[in-house]
């Protein structure tokens, strides 16, 4: 709608374009900022663990290239990892994984796969079943590698409010592969459990949400 004008779509092959094209855009809008161009793009990349620069940045040693914007040289020292965060192995156990699975709910739509919650929910009360997966999630744990299937997902447009279709309004969520939503829950935790464990969160964060809580008058 770049004139103010509003186009309607009827048929399924616009109304699905509409919907891609309006994704793309919005899942690109970080394509031009300065750590996904150059002179930084080719010390980070787009997930540079490997790299030198990745523990640079997290040491606080880190000194950006002399074409570097200004906003990002100001940005990196603010990303130096805390000295009373402790880098240490994440372990889950059949016991945690058993509870995360029993507190999740059964209708939560997952999986490009076809594997639901109800899947993990029940196999969570038996216990050889409920061992194989939580060696299958530690391995990801401990490896850093992933599995192909949690490489794909579903994107879903949602109305955020009901009965307006306008691609404003529309919000778009990524379904993930159901075991890889878990485990990114249980991570989550780990990390805020430890944040709280070293006094780093503010006096008004929500632990649960990691957003601040508003004082209510």
């Amino acid at each position: 709608m770049p004139t103010g004008n509003v186009i309607q779509h009827t048929n399924q092959n616009d109304i699905e374009t509409a919907c891609l094209n309006k994704a793309q855009a919005w899942f690109t809008q970080s394509n031009d900022t300065p750590c996904m161009t150059e002179p930084l793009y080719s010390e980070i990349h787009w997930l540079g663990t490997h790299l030198p620069a990745f523990d640079q940045i997290a040491d606080g040693t880190y000194v950006p290239p002399e074409n570097t914007p200004q906003g990002a040289q100001l940005l990196f020292p603010l990303l130096k990892q805390p000295p009373e965060v402790v880098n240490q192995p994440t372990m889950l156990s059949t016991a945690t994984h058993k509870a995360g699975w029993l507190k999740a709910k059964e209708t939560t739509a997952s999986s490009k796969s076809g594997a639901h919650f109800r899947h993990y929910k029940t196999g969570a009360i038996h216990d050889n079943i409920n061992e194989m997966h939580t060696l299958m999630a530690a391995i990801t744990l401990r490896s850093g590698c992933s599995y192909q299937r949690w490489k794909k997902g579903i994107n879903i447009m949602l109305e955020t409010i009901k009965g307006n279709c306008d691609m404003e309004k529309l919000r778009i969520i990524l379904l993930f592969e159901v075991d890889f939503n878990q485990l990114n829950k249980y991570i989550g935790k780990e990390m805020m459990t430890q944040a709280e464990s070293t006094g780093l969160p503010q006096s008004n964060m929500d632990p649960k949400t990691g957003k601040a809580q508003v004082p209510k008058a």
